[in-house]
């Protein structure tokens, strides 16, 4: 997302907060709500790292998201 954000904008991203925004942003500005729904998944593998409260099931989820995300990231490069 930092990366994104710097390539699409010149904007350097320092913060969770500001990677939320940001993500807000893109979805306002692509209308595609999924982008903001893969973003909170993709997120919540950052929590879980710390709590390893998540099932085997819920992380492969995650990692499916995860991919949908980088792709659709991709594309607004």
């Amino acid at each position: 997302m930092k990366n994104l954000s710097y390539k699409r904008e010149s904007s350097r991203l320092s913060s969770h907060g500001e990677l939320w925004e940001y993500v807000s942003k893109l979805v306002e500005e692509t209308h595609d709500e999924e982008l903001g729904r893969l973003w909170r998944s993709v997120s919540s593998m950052h929590v879980n790292f710390y709590g390893g409260w998540d099932t085997e099931k819920h992380v492969k989820g995650a990692i499916e998201d995860a991919e949908s995300f980088i792709e659709k990231v991709k594309k607004l490069l």
